[in-house]
């Protein structure tokens, strides 16, 4: 697993606590408790919105709330498929 996945639980939505996986270059990855299939994180950039990864087939966006420019969208993109393994495993 990488040193670097934490599981603090940064915030609550609906009473639950969203579990923080990771941290990364400005990034926070959550996955949400008992979150729907097919696997897929949620990368939350403060200020700007969320992607919705999917962490299975072809690592993509799925889902957008609030507007992302374009390099930082492909950086959300690489970091997810450089950990997806590790985020796959903790899904």
């Amino acid at each position: 697993m990488d040193r670097h996945l934490t599981n603090p639980y940064a915030w609550v939505i609906m009473g639950e606590p969203v579990p923080t996986i990771d941290r990364d270059n400005g990034f926070e990855i959550v996955i949400h408790r008992k979150d729907h299939p097919p696997p897929h994180v949620h990368v939350i950039v403060w200020g700007e919105g969320e992607l919705c990864i999917s962490l299975t087939g072809e690592v993509r966006v799925v889902r957008t709330r609030g507007s992302f420019k374009d390099s930082l969208v492909r950086a959300a993109l690489a970091l997810v498929q450089a950990k997806r393994i590790a985020y796959l495993q903790t899904w």
